[in-house]
């Protein structure tokens, strides 16, 4: 079986973004298996991390929410 990794809703507060802290979380996440496979979710105020670390779109999503 193909094992990959994934992470899924990584979100920062906007009085404390641009600290570090989502780089560290995802930094972590790929040290734990760096020869695998990893996929995560953006949205596009999240892009500009994944896209510093390497990370390239290879499909895009639209999600919706109701109340």
């Amino acid at each position: 079986m193909y094992k990959r990794q994934g992470l899924y809703w990584l979100a920062t507060l906007p009085g404390f973004r641009s600290r570090g802290l989502g780089r560290a979380i995802l930094n972590r996440a790929l040290e734990v298996y760096p020869s695998r496979p990893f996929t995560l979710v953006a949205t596009e105020a999240g892009r500009p991390l994944y896209e510093s670390l390497g990370f390239r779109t290879v499909a895009v999503a639209t999600w919706y929410t109701r109340a």
